[in-house]
């Protein structure tokens, strides 16, 4: 089991702290903002090229769980929550780091080349007597 220590504030402040425990692997959450206006069919062939992807980056990506979570009609998409799971641990941010740019840039490269384009909503207009 674990053991408390009570330590003034002010002894603190001259101390030097050490974590001595392993930090666990790290979950990001991406948010995609798929448009409205993307039929179907390309949404599905979105997220099952994003599972493909994290299944060719099994070194770097342990799980991932794609969840659609919201239609924002005022503003033309759905939001698609991406959840992975890093295989490297917390500590190693440059790998976890390189690992994302690499999946953000999948995903974009995969939009652009299925046509999947964002379009800006009207704006409501209202008249002014």
């Amino acid at each position: 089991a674990g053991q408390s220590l009570l330590i003034n504030h002010s002894a603190l402040n001259r101390m030097s702290i050490s974590n001595l425990n392993k930090s666990g692997r790290m979950t990001m959450l991406f948010v995609l903002r798929v448009p409205v206006v993307t039929p179907v069919a390309k949404i599905t062939s979105l997220c099952e090229a994003i599972k493909a992807y994290a299944t060719e980056a099994a070194t770097e990506w342990a799980a991932f769980d794609l969840l659609f979570d919201d239609i924002v009609n005022n503003e033309g998409h759905l939001s698609l929550k991406i959840w992975a799971e890093s295989r490297f641990l917390a500590h190693e941010v440059v790998p976890i780091y390189e690992a994302k740019s690499r999946l953000v840039l999948f995903m974009h490269t995969y939009m652009q080349a299925a046509s999947i384009d964002y379009v800006q909503p009207l704006l409501p207009t209202a008249r002014v007597a």
